[in-house]
This record gives C-alpha cells, sequence and structure tokens, in this order.
C-alpha cells in the first residue's frame, strides 16, 4: 500500500498517485512511445496541408513579378522552407519548366509525408 494518507497530511494527488503507480508505473514506456508517435502523425498530417501553399502560389497562380524579399521574415522558417522550394524549382535542370519542378517536388515531399503518418497513426493504434 501507499504511505500517503490523509493522516500525515498528503494531498489529493499524492494519494491517487501513491495508489496507481505500481499499475501504471509499468506502462509509462508504452504511454510515451503512443504520445510521440501522436505527435509525429499530427505534424505528417499538417505538413502535407501546409505544403499546398507553394503548389497554389507558385504552380496554379503564380505571379506575374516576383515580391522582392523584405528585411525582415515574419513567418521565420517556414517562408524560408517556401523560398527553398521556389529556389530550387527555379535552379534545377531536369524539368525545362520551374512550376513542373515545384509540383514534383510538393508531391515527392507530401507522399513522403503521407507514408510516414500513416505508419505512425498505425503504431499509434496499435499501442493504444
Amino acid at each position: 500500500m501507499s504511505k500517503a494518507t490523509k493522516e500525515n497530511g498528503a494531498g489529493f494527488f499524492a494519494i491517487v498517485g501513491g495508489l496507481l503507480r505500481p499499475y501504471v508505473g509499468p506502462q509509462v514506456p508504452t504511454l510515451v512511445t503512443a504520445l510521440l508517435l501522436g505527435v509525429v502523425t499530427a505534424t505528417a498530417q499538417g505538413g502535407a496541408l501546409t505544403l499546398l501553399i507553394p503548389l497554389w502560389e507558385d504552380v496554379l497562380f503564380p505571379a506575374a513579378e516576383a515580391a522582392p524579399p523584405s528585411g525582415e521574415d515574419p513567418a521565420g522558417i517556414l517562408a524560408r522552407g517556401f523560398q527553398t522550394i521556389r529556389d530550387w524549382g527555379h535552379a534545377q535542370t531536369t524539368f525545362e519548366n520551374p512550376e513542373l519542378a515545384i509540383l514534383v517536388l510538393v508531391c515527392t515531399v507530401a507522399f513522403a509525408l503521407a507514408v510516414i503518418g500513416a505508419l505512425s497513426a498505425w503504431g499509434f493504434t496499435l499501442l493504444s
């Protein structure tokens, strides 16, 4: 039994934690793994949807004139990632059309994220 009781002044959470520790303790690695797999699944799903932004802006509706980059980057790492996709699309030599190159890159990365998300969702379901 637990040593935490109302008589020695322990709080409610200490009492409940003491009672559950023998049962939950062995399951902590499984719980942490399921939590991490859930985070990977959500990130992969969100990342695939985020890739629609460069696809929309650079392939479907490209701007006539690209806006010059400002001194500040308000979106941070996400905007730098999109700029990297644009730069690669215009610098590559495999495809004649940079829009086609961007389309192929976005579809390839979205497919990889879908596979990673599906595997992590399967693992999450298996563990929970």
